[in-house]
């Protein structure tokens, strides 16, 4: 097994030893004819763009809710997603906060639900 490590050249010998901070290493593995070869590479968020939902997914259909100027209630978004409230707020928080990182407001509306938005694009 021949192993090689992607262009070695390309990193000047100060930017190799001293890495930023808050940048991870992300390491790539990939075999083309034979070979094995290894990049490592520091990426980070500042260029992230969140991953774009598949049109007419239930993750699509409440991202449009959000995105409304009055956004969505908590009732409106279970009886658009056949989902429970408890799993809408754990959608909210895990997959839209965490994974997405888009911002979510909350604010009270005058009959007294609560409304979640998400500034549109």
């Amino acid at each position: 097994m021949i192993v090689s490590i992607a262009e070695p050249a390309k990193m000047s010998a100060k930017a190799a030893a001293t890495p930023p901070h808050n940048l991870k290493p992300r390491v790539q593995v990939t075999q083309k004819r034979g070979k094995l070869t290894l990049s490592v590479t520091t990426s980070g968020r500042r260029g992230h763009q969140p991953p774009l939902a598949r049109p007419g997914t239930k993750t699509a259909k409440i991202l449009q809710l959000l995105q409304r100027p009055q956004g969505a209630s908590l009732e409106e978004i279970a009886k658009a997603a056949k989902w429970q409230p408890h799993s809408v707020r754990g959608f909210l928080s895990g997959t839209v906060k965490g994974k997405m990182h888009l911002k979510i407001t909350s604010t009270k509306r005058d009959d007294g639900q609560r409304a979640y938005r998400v500034p549109s694009k």
